[in-house]
């Protein structure tokens, strides 16, 4: 291989390039406090660190953990993720209507509890209504002339839409003495529907039909004929209203009065005339 430079120009290039880099490698010791010069090893790293931040804009040892610092790891976001969202956000849940946490339900389940009593021997204790003396089956001995006649609003309208007379149509149907009987809560009824039913409540002010004090709040009639009725079985009761019929047709032994095409009609009281 040919040599274009002379050896004396390569010489002093190569002993001025190893005084540099020795002067480069000197290092302090920091327990002796003098000068000691590094390692092959040491200048291997110092130069691979040298070309990594002349190419790279980082040096290795800043990437290395050094002894007292902590390492803290970031968590890059998904792309699945959304945006500004924390992992631990609990979403509140709405719970169920019958959910045992609830009070009410809870409070239904001691109810159902204190309801299903048991004896010594295991068996429910079933209570079942006592039925009044005087009912013999569907039979009720009680009802005996002279009849006594709970009326409501519904009855007594339709008796002045179809011009009959309540005392005397009664007697009529029964063939014997009756006594109509009107409640306070049928008369504020009356008084609530103003002038349209002023003949019905004309009606029911005459001073032969007899009264009762009711002593519940409101004035819903339908309720307290059927809690009269339930409790004192000796009463008919005149209504042409549907639902409270269906009502009255549950109790065994309380029969119904309503008003047809020019007469009363009875049904449910044996032996009554047809």
């Amino acid at each position: 291989m040919l040599n274009f430079f002379p050896a004396d120009h390569i010489l002093p290039y190569n002993n001025q390039k190893k005084a540099e880099s020795d002067s480069a490698t000197r290092r302090k010791d920091p327990n002796l406090g003098l000068n000691v010069p590094e390692t092959p090893e040491d200048t291997h790293q110092d130069e691979k660190s040298a070309f990594h931040s002349r190419h790279h804009g980082c040096r290795e040892e800043n990437q290395k953990i050094r002894p007292g610092q902590s390492l803290s790891i970031t968590k890059i976001p998904s792309r699945t993720e959304p945006p500004n969202v924390s992992p631990n956000v609990q979403v509140k849940r709405v719970i169920g209507l019958r959910d045992a946490r609830l009070k009410t339900n809870q409070k239904k389940d001691e109810e159902a509890k204190a309801k299903e009593k048991k004896t010594i021997n295991g068996e429910l204790i079933r209570e079942a209504p006592q039925m009044p003396s005087n009912m013999f089956f569907q039979h009720n001995t009680a009802l005996v002339p002279p009849y006594n006649v709970l009326v409501d609003t519904n009855f007594l309208s339709h008796t002045v839409q179809r011009k009959l007379s309540l005392l005397e149509s009664m007697m009529d149907c029964l063939y014997a003495k009756c006594n109509p009987i009107i409640t306070s809560c049928v008369m504020a009824e009356l008084e609530k529907l103003g002038p349209k039913y002023r003949l019905a409540l004309r009606v029911a002010r005459d001073e032969r039909w007899q009264r009762l004090e009711c002593d519940h709040k409101g004035t819903y009639a339908d309720d307290c004929l059927v809690d009269r009725v339930t409790k004192d079985r000796i009463y008919i009761v005149g209504t042409n209203d549907k639902l409270l019929k269906r009502r009255i047709r549950r109790i065994a032994g309380v029969p119904l009065m309503s008003v047809a095409r020019g007469k009363y009609v009875i049904e449910r009281l044996p032996g009554a005339p047809e």
